[in-house]
């Protein structure tokens, strides 16, 4: 007994003497169980392990022991022995619902399998009826499956039983938040303040984010200022907040480097032991694209035509698909590309470190870096010997990616330091396109898409979460200056137009000038593109997949060009087209350039026949000559890596 109640009151070694002593009177199972309990918690695994097996020879049929060795096998992530010992201990004690539910989140936060983790959740909830935690996964890995229904009525059973129960308020807040019912996320991260007093700067933080997709931006400038302070002195805000979600409010480099490195080694990284190998002999150049989204999404718009135009009598591609989400068309297009096109959503980070070592890959192409559905930790521990962070994720990631693919309008001198890569610099713009002649070549009118035929049209058809009070304050200016004009913004969300609605309103403005254009199927998006006088991006999470369509189309866009990755991507595309007068590098200069081009006719159609002069004569579109310059890039770093020399920087002719 005193043993325990020191473990429980955290004095280890005193528990550890205790239960020593214990052992020396007699040998016991449920003895050599709490000392492993002991151990396990602080982290002496293999003590742990020796003792609870120790503990099954005095008792084989003792499941709490077996289910206790399931779970410290799955904390040092040896997959097999944690699967097994948990079936043992269900084997020995069909209604030991903690078995159960150990089993279960092993499945889904392990192996990614949610039908398992959803299979055996149910049964530990059947077992035992008030088990929070049960309900708690079963909602995560609901919503993992997109049975959204499920998901929340499991969440909220879960607080139903357990109303402080931080893990699902926490869990519910960000799963409204994707399901844009963002007032129910809020109020979720304002219970968060209440019941966790000690982290409320992560639930600020939270709620900080989502009041901006809604374009609620009362205290604005106050909030950011004490986001940036709290990024500096926090190493960790956990899983809720990723980099990526940082990328529409922070254009700081060294604040955005800093907070990867802490969230990636504080929040993500796992250590799996296994061996890596420096380089591999294959008839050909190996590379794997690894990607969530070989899918209807725009990594898939932008390099599907890569993987089709790839050199296959000197490379072997292979395509890793690690979506949770069904095939469509584009899945079915990318996939017959590839050499080889390999689902691999229900596998483990081990097991897909293990599939990957095995096909012996020479180069490993990440797609997703850390946006949606990412497996990093498979890139930190290893599954080629160069791996590259490419298109899918706009910032650096770590120094476990030997490279980054971008140009020297992405990443000028100055910005060099913040980032942990070594970057191969493509002659134009990192940035490929894919496009379809099909739809571009479309024509209609501005009656068919609801627009006004009279005005001048600005438009942003960025997400709603890159607008931010600062741009859409300049919007507002810009149409004051402007009379005949009007600014066309995608129709995000309800409360968002809301906002902007009575932002507009305030200003004196007709809120008719003010048009929220539906989302349409790719193949209208040139269509309507054509139909706009001028894009006004976004800042310091400026357009991406969106400006390059934009200028494909013809449509002009103007930028600001920050310090960061996410704000210069823009500037890299309109640079690559000779367009650098639409570049500006502050928001007066933006926003002064947006009048003039919106009041003067002859100033205008100066800058729109030079883009369209650009477009017919420029050779930075083609997508096969992109091809062949990133096939030189994957060239000379495999040689220069088969020579044994550290990374370096690589400029491509």
């Amino acid at each position: 007994m005193l043993g325990v109640l020191n473990f429980q009151q955290k004095n280890f070694n005193t528990s550890i003497g205790l239960f020593k002593q214990a052992l020396r009177i007699k040998d016991h199972h449920a003895v050599y169980n709490n000392l492993a309990n002991v151990y396990k918690k602080i982290k002496r695994y293999d003590d742990a392990i020796l003792n609870y097996k120790k503990a099954i020879r005095l008792n084989v049929n003792y499941a709490e022991a077996y289910n206790n060795l399931g779970i410290t096998f799955k904390e040092i992530k040896n997959e097999k022995e944690a699967e097994k010992n948990y079936q043992k201990a269900i084997e020995l004690n069909p209604n030991y619902a903690e078995a159960y539910n150990n089993i279960g989140i092993f499945y889904g936060k392990l192996l990614c399998n949610y039908e398992k983790a959803i299979l055996n959740l149910n049964k530990a909830i059947k077992l035992n009826s008030h088990y929070a935690e049960a309900y708690n996964h079963l909602g995560v890995f609901y919503f993992k499956s997109g049975e959204f229904k499920n998901s929340i009525l499991s969440l909220n059973k879960a607080i139903e039983i357990n109303p402080n129960y931080i893990d699902a308020h926490l869990n519910r807040a960000n799963i409204y938040s994707e399901r844009n019912d963002f007032i129910l996320a809020i109020e979720d991260c304002n219970k968060l303040k209440k019941i966790d007093p000690d982290n409320i700067y992560i639930y600020e933080t939270l709620s900080f984010i989502i009041n901006n997709k809604i374009g609620r931006w009362k205290n604005f400038e106050k909030n950011l200022d004490s986001l940036k302070k709290n990024l500096i002195k926090y190493k960790s805000f956990g899983e809720a907040i990723t980099p990526f979600t940082l990328l529409t409010t922070i254009d700081s480099m060294e604040i955005i480097k800093n907070y990867t490195k802490d969230h990636i080694y504080n929040d993500l990284r796992v250590d799996y032991d296994i061996k890596k190998k420096n380089s591999y002999t294959n008839k050909k150049i190996r590379i794997g694209y690894f990607s969530p989204d070989f899918r209807n999404h725009a990594v898939s718009f932008l390099a599907k035509d890569i993987f089709k135009y790839h050199d296959k009598k000197k490379f072997e591609i292979i395509g890793f698909d690690l979506s949770n989400y069904s095939s469509d068309r584009m899945t079915a297009e990318i996939s017959s590309y590839f050499n080889s096109f390999i689902n691999l959503k229900v596998l483990s980070d081990r097991d897909l470190i293990l599939k990957a070592r095995e096909l012996k890959l020479d180069i490993a192409v990440d797609l997703c870096g850390l946006t949606k559905n990412n497996r990093v930790n498979i890139f930190l521990n290893r599954v080629a010997p160069l791996q590259i962070n490419f298109l899918g994720y706009p910032g650096s990631i770590g120094n476990f990616f030997e490279y980054i693919i971008a140009d020297k309008t992405l990443i000028p001198d100055e910005n060099r330091k913040f980032y942990f890569e070594k970057i191969i610099y493509m002659p134009h713009t990192y940035q490929p396109y894919s496009v379809d002649l099909e739809n571009l070549n479309l024509f209609s009118d501005r009656k068919k898409y609801s627009i006004p035929e009279d005005k001048f049209i600005y438009c942003c058809l960025n997400s709603s979460q890159k607008i931010t009070p600062l741009i859409f304050n300049s919007w507002l200016n810009i149409l004051e200056e402007t009379k005949d004009s009007s600014l066309c913004i995608l129709d995000s969300n309800l409360y968002f137009k809301e906002s902007l609605l009575n932002l507009i309103a305030k200003r004196n403005l007709n809120k008719n000038r003010l048009i929220f254009a539906p989302f349409i199927d790719q193949k209208f998006v040139f269509e309507r593109n054509k139909q706009f006088n001028l894009f006004l991006d976004t800042f310091p999470y400026g357009g991406h997949t969106t400006t390059r369509e934009a200028l494909i189309s013809g449509l002009p866009v103007i930028t600001i060009a920050g310090q960061s990755f996410q704000s210069r991507v823009s500037s890299s595309l309109l640079a690559s087209l000779n367009m650098n007068e639409l570049i500006k590098f502050n928001i007066k200069d933006y926003e002064n350039l947006a009048i003039t081009l919106g009041n003067d006719n002859k100033k205008y159609d100066q800058v729109k026949k030079k883009l369209s002069r650009m477009l017919n004569n420029t050779k930075t579109l083609n997508i096969e000559i992109f091809t062949k310059h990133l096939e030189s890039a994957y060239n000379k770093i495999f040689v220069h890596n088969k020579l044994n020399l550290p990374p370096k920087d690589f400029h491509i002719n």
